[in-house]
């Protein structure tokens, strides 16, 4: 059941995160992360991003935390060209 974007808004926000904060990278992501949002200006300190996941890919997307417009896609890691798989229930 999908509901309109506007609707989904407060959930939203309640997700996001600050980089530093996100387990399911490394260190070194995060720190690398950290720097690259710092360079272009967005705020790596602040509760503005959420990591998404693909099959093997994975991307930061980072947003505007007072409108909750998209402000950049990153990925962790050059090496997220290739990917590595995402672990899924059940697997060993």
């Amino acid at each position: 059941y999908f509901k309109p974007w506007d609707q989904g808004l407060p959930k939203l926000r309640e997700k996001l995160t600050r980089v530093d904060d996100i387990q399911a990278l490394s260190k070194s992501e995060r720190q690398g992360l950290h720097e690259r949002m710092a360079r272009r200006g967005l705020a790596p300190d602040e509760r503005n991003a959420i990591l998404l996941w693909g099959d093997i890919r994975r991307a930061l997307v980072v947003f505007d935390p007072g409108t909750l417009r998209i402000r950049a896609i990153l990925k962790p890691h050059a090496s997220e060209v290739i990917g590595r798989p995402r672990p899924r229930p059940g697997d060993s």
